[in-house]
């Protein structure tokens, strides 16, 4: 029997993440709701831009609305703040014994989707970077890694049907058993370059190169240290790890930088406020972090007005 992915959210990890899997030979759906996206992919396929030229993919390409069950894994690369809508979606799309895993940024990703689609519903998160350069073309930012929960009783099948997917791929999938600080670890540098970056515009080797950029990456880093430790969980080295990943992926566009290039809405929330809310809420100081969001949020208002 054939193993259906569906790839929720055809932004520029869908297209990457989607696009590799198809050229590894899975079968694999795009489903989003820009009809622009869905057709430029319909009729021409994905194209990535690699070091080694370019690698052109011909998965599915489907409108939300024509989205049917059942899929035996279903991948949530949308925005945080479309997460609700993506979960709904993917519980109806998704085969009972199927998987949902979250490779979005930011903070309550997870929880949220399994409020709507409880056990099926895994965490997830991944270094590879890329950016979208048109509906159809994208450009490879960066290789990483896809850290998968170890799956939940019941789910193992599909578990491992995603993995050998993905290994296939060349995607260099991990399984751990402690996706709370994996996902907490992802947080942690996204709030500290994504911002940093979209505020200045510019890509994400800039704050290994410059001596101010990187001094505040590594006071909002030590701030993060001290919400996730608040919140049990141990994270070590912060900016070392900025700086390794924005080393990675030098000259990548981080998603924020995209999306204020672009004047859309960011996700400030879910990125810098989830973290902002849980410090406030142990009582840690995060002066950078709120300075940093308040920054992104006025540079959201300040677009739409030009």
């Amino acid at each position: 029997m054939t193993f259906r992915i569906a790839i929720v959210g055809a932004g520029a990890m869908g297209h990457l993440i989607g696009g590799l899997l198809s050229l590894a030979g899975a079968t694999v759906d795009l489903i989003d709701v820009d009809d622009i996206k869905v057709r430029a992919v319909r009729e021409n396929g994905v194209t990535i831009i690699s070091p080694e030229g370019e690698l052109r993919a011909r998965p599915g390409s489907l409108h939300a609305s024509e989205a049917k069950c059942c899929y035996n894994a279903s991948i949530i690369l949308v925005k945080s703040y479309h997460t609700r809508k993506a979960g709904v979606l993917a519980s109806r799309i998704t085969s009972n014994r199927g998987v949902i895993v979250t490779l979005q940024n930011g903070l309550g990703n997870l929880e949220m989707l399994r409020s709507i689609a409880g056990d099926r519903a895994h965490g997830g998160s991944t270094t590879w970077g890329a950016t979208l350069l048109e509906p159809g073309r994208v450009l490879l930012g960066g290789r990483g890694v896809v850290y998968l929960e170890s799956p939940r009783p019941g789910y193992e099948e599909a578990h491992q049907g995603l993995f050998s997917a993905m290994e296939n791929a060349g995607l260099s999938p991990k399984v751990t058993h402690d996706i709370a600080s994996v996902l907490w670890l992802k947080a942690a540098v996204n709030s500290v370059v994504n911002p940093i970056t979209g505020l200045l515009r510019v890509r994400n080797g800039f704050i290994t190169e410059n001596v101010w950029a990187r001094r505040l990456a590594g006071e909002v880093a030590s701030e993060v240290e001290k919400v996730a430790r608040a919140e049990g969980i141990e994270l070590n080295d912060v900016l070392g790890t900025v700086l390794r990943v924005a080393e990675a992926t030098h000259g990548n566009k981080s998603s924020m930088l995209q999306d204020l290039e672009a004047c859309r809405r960011t996700e400030a929330d879910a990125i810098l406020g989830e973290i902002i809310a849980r410090g406030r809420r142990h009582g840690v100081q995060v002066g950078h972090l709120e300075a940093l969001y308040l920054l992104v949020k006025a540079a959201e208002e300040a677009c739409r007005q030009d």
